[in-house]
């Protein structure tokens, strides 16, 4: 990828993520990274081919970190805790305005990420409560599928910014990911996160 394009895209990153995409234009992103008008062009067909490239850099960098996760956390809980935090950073960073719009008027883009989750998360937190059930720190009796789809049903509540007025999306994020654990885990689980929180 070349220097300009690396620009184009990291401007309007930060600008979607804080302004949505509707109410930026191309004119302020490459304002925002001070190139002509043109240079946007030579790269992106407009605002929509440029929204599908950021979710498909995003995706292509979650799978590596997905992968990743899984070899160099020490169990399942720390596999699950790593993902939470990179969930509730991206929370933080992201207004939900950018996903409201990215499914209301991006259609392609949003299924897109809609079959990254079905393809890829859903399945990383089924192998996660499952590796967690061999090592013996979840519970024997957790339906690993239907945890995971109920876990990513509760997310829908962070794209929702009416939902709790004044609460975070990251914060609202957070106690939806210390549910999770805390359902998950047995008393040896238990056990370890109280050891990490005491370290």
């Amino acid at each position: 990828m070349k220097k300009e394009q690396k620009q184009i895209l990291a401007a309007a990153v930060a600008l979607f993520a804080h302004k949505g995409i509707k109410g930026v234009s191309v004119d302020e992103i490459v304002r925002s990274c001070d190139l002509p008008k043109r240079s946007f062009y030579v790269y992106f067909d407009g605002k929509e081919s440029l929204v599908h490239t950021i979710i498909c850099h995003w995706i292509e960098k979650s799978e590596k970190y997905l992968s990743l996760n899984s070899y160099v956390a020490s169990n399942a809980i720390s596999e699950l805790n790593n993902f939470f935090q990179s969930m509730e950073s991206i929370a933080h960073y992201i207004q939900p305005v950018f996903f409201q719009e990215l499914r209301k008027y991006y259609t392609t883009s949003w299924e897109y990420l809609e079959s990254f989750r079905e393809a890829s998360l859903i399945p990383f937190l089924v192998l996660n409560i499952n590796r967690g059930l061999k090592e013996e720190i979840y519970r024997h009796n957790t339906n690993s599928l239907l945890a995971a789809k109920i876990y990513f049903a509760h997310l829908e509540m962070v794209l929702d910014e009416g939902c709790m007025p004044g609460v975070t999306p990251d914060k609202i994020l957070h106690e939806i990911n210390t549910f999770l654990l805390h359902g998950l885990v047995n008393l040896r689980g238990m056990k370890l996160i109280y050891e990490k929180t005491m370290t």
